[in-house]
């Protein structure tokens, strides 16, 4: 496996490769007749946003590849541009005038007669209820169904860009300085990261919610809860800066760098591959189920890409089960994926595999131990090949026996046994990785039955870790679902 800096330091190169050393081909293409300054793909991951410096704003349809409605809006200049992830409305906010909201879709227009004061960057909560717009020295926070607006203290130097966290109770802004993360309900700052930055950062939220990212000339993504550090690393002076995007499943993180696009296994902390490289910069956005990339250049071509990274291959239950916990960050993800895409098939697997009771084999295994000190040779061959075949299973019954009073011979032959069954750190590391893989893909199915198995595996005793970390997919349930209906 290799590590984590040569990881980090092969993202960097500028080098024009792809997965696998072939091209990534796209799934459609389509192309828009005005230079692009932002898009916003809509939760059907359908319906896609492209707007203009100018505030032109067309509205598409990608699998029919047709522009369905082009507005123009007002005060071209001087203004911040927000497309809302339902695909239809888009957010003008200009300094000392009222914020104006536009549903593009049949051009009717609202506005909330409260004066904006900063509009250097504005962020929408996911249920898209709040919007908070930041500045100099200056942070708003917008109820857009209430209509009402308030201001936070204790804002210093300009703030760059803001996300909100998925919970929707904090908020996390960017100044050249650091990062601070804001509690929405009293507007007081509860965390600080020190990252300091030339650029205007980009900011992004895992959708687990448990991860934030902060890109420009590098890259930084902390656990803000304990304020751990996942990955951390800095771009060349004379790049482009990062932009970071997680996929929803949490499981994988995007590092997009002018043209070129990057996914990083967040598990093994290893890069997976350059899923596509353009030679002109692109603007980006990933669907909700975190499975298609579409990006737009600025010459307004435009092409959607398939993030699965699928082979087209058929591959047995048993293969794909045993490749989740491949040390090849690449060949795990494109398992996960294929996973997914057979629902049925992988509940049965996955209960059979991490929830079906052991087969009891304890008086087989007291016997193989005996005959382990037979007088015939074959028999103490056969049983100790017999004791290996069985696995981690006779572990401690093998230890139990090295206790008691043995002969010499059943010994020798025991720490030969012990000696294969005992899993190696590294082995337990890849075995821990698919179990986290196979958990958030319960998880990500959302279904009663995928549920259901969770809920099984939170009550094995035998299996103290897994059923830790199902405990913690099941705290994250209500939230990871109620992101789909949004």
């Amino acid at each position: 496996m290799r590590s984590v800096l040569s990881v980090l330091m092969s993202l960097m190169l500028l080098c024009d490769c792809s997965l696998a050393g072939e091209p990534t081909l796209p799934l459609s293409r389509f192309s828009c007749k005005f230079t692009p300054s932002a898009i916003r793909l809509a939760r059907d991951g359908r319906h896609l946003l492209i707007a203009s410096p100018k505030n032109r704003v067309s509205r598409w349809d990608l699998l029919k590849k047709k522009c369905l409605v082009t507005v123009d809006l007002p005060n071209p200049d001087d203004n911040t541009l927000t497309l809302c992830p339902d695909g239809r409305r888009a957010i003008l906010a200009r300094y000392n005038h009222p914020l104006r909201i536009f549903d593009v879709a049949n051009g009717k227009e609202w506005q909330i007669q409260h004066k904006v004061k900063a509009c250097r960057a504005v962020a929408l909560s996911r249920d898209e209820s709040l919007l908070a717009s930041v500045g100099y020295e200056t942070i708003q926070l917008w109820d857009l169904n209430r209509k009402t607006v308030r201001k936070f203290s204790e804002v210093e130097g300009i703030v760059f860009s803001a996300v909100f966290f998925p919970d929707g109770k904090r908020l996390a802004t960017a100044t050249s300085h650091g990062v601070t993360i804001w509690d929405v309900s009293t507007g007081k700052s509860i965390q600080y990261f020190k990252a300091a930055s030339h650029d205007a950062p980009t900011l992004t939220t895992c959708p687990l919610g448990e991860i934030l990212a902060h890109g420009a000339i590098g890259v930084r993504t902390w656990e803000p809860r304990s304020r751990s550090p996942i990955l951390h690393f800095t771009a060349s002076q004379f790049s482009n800066p990062i932009r970071p995007r997680f996929t929803r499943n949490g499981l994988t993180l995007l590092l997009v760098q002018g043209g070129k696009v990057t996914l990083v296994d967040l598990v093994t902390r290893e890069e997976i591959g350059v899923v596509l490289h353009r030679g002109k910069q692109i603007l980006f956005d990933v669907n909700r189920r975190g499975d298609r990339l579409v990006y737009v250049d600025k010459s307004g071509q435009g092409e959607v890409f398939d993030l699965t990274l699928s082979t087209g291959q058929k591959q047995t239950m048993s293969a794909l089960w045993d490749q989740l916990k491949s040390p090849l960050a690449k060949s795990a993800y494109q398992a996960y994926w294929k996973l997914f895409s057979m629902p049925k098939q992988t509940l049965s697997m996955l209960s059979e595999q991490l929830a079906a009771p052991p087969k009891s084999r304890e008086s087989e295994i007291r016997q193989w131990i005996r005959e382990l000190n037979h007088d015939d040779y074959l028999i103490r061959e056969n049983a100790q090949q017999r004791l290996t075949q069985v696995g981690t299973d006779v572990i401690l019954p093998l230890r139990k026996v090295t206790k008691k009073s043995i002969t010499l011979e059943q010994r020798r032959r025991i720490r030969k046994v012990l000696k294969i069954v005992v899993p190696q750190p590294s082995q337990k590391k890849l075995r821990s990785n698919r179990e986290d893989r196979a958990l958030t893909l319960l998880l990500q199915l959302g279904t009663k039955e995928s549920k259901a198995l969770l809920q099984k595996l939170t009550t094995m005793t035998r299996k103290p870790e897994l059923a830790s970390k199902a405990r913690e997919r099941l705290r994250l349930w209500d939230r990871f679902q109620s992101a789909k209906e949004k």
